[in-house]
């Protein structure tokens, strides 16, 4: 991961980056679904960075950012043939991901999704997916999602950046 935070991350969401125009969401899939998110951010108080929050994550992508042969691996070690999407996020200390439901575009793979945490565990790291929580899980702990669309959430209280490598 040292050589991942020695670069620019592909996306700094929900911000800039790849995927982003002006702040904006290249392209809306779950159009009902954004709005949702964006409602709850708002009457919960969540602000972007660059509106004086904490709102902030980094995403890195195959090809862009790191070795796409990683991908393949993670296929064959998943044991899926077709991939939509793959990155590997990360949060700094002291920001977060607040609840959201995310815009990939689903093909003809199905309706997985599957999140594998890649650094030690440390106090402070937590990840939700809607009533789930993951604490302290060990480096390559793999989880499922059986729908890809679920509401969840990424905070950072620890000390060092909270990584994850997710597959849709």
């Amino acid at each position: 991961m040292a050589s991942l935070e020695a670069q620019t991350a592909g996306t700094i969401a929900p911000h800039t980056g790849l995927g982003y125009v002006d702040g904006e969401l290249e392209t809306v899939t779950k159009p009902d679904d954004l709005t949702a998110t964006l409602d709850t951010w708002s009457k919960s108080g969540y602000k972007t960075v660059s509106k004086g929050g904490s709102t902030e994550w980094h995403m890195y992508y195959p090809d862009v950012n790191f070795d796409p042969a990683l991908v393949s691996d993670y296929m064959s070690f998943l044991g899926v043939e077709e991939i939509n999407a793959c990155w590997i996020s990360m949060i700094k200390p002291g920001y977060c991901c607040p609840w959201h439901i995310d815009q990939h575009e689903i093909r003809s793979m199905g309706k997985h999704r599957f999140h594998t945490h890649i650094k030690q565990p440390e106090m402070g790291h937590v990840f939700m997916i809607e009533d789930e929580y993951y604490l302290n899980q060990s480096v390559g702990q793999t989880f499922l999602w059986n729908d890809p669309f679920l509401w969840h959430a990424g905070f950072n209280g620890g000390k060092t950046n909270k990584w994850l490598l997710n597959f849709v």
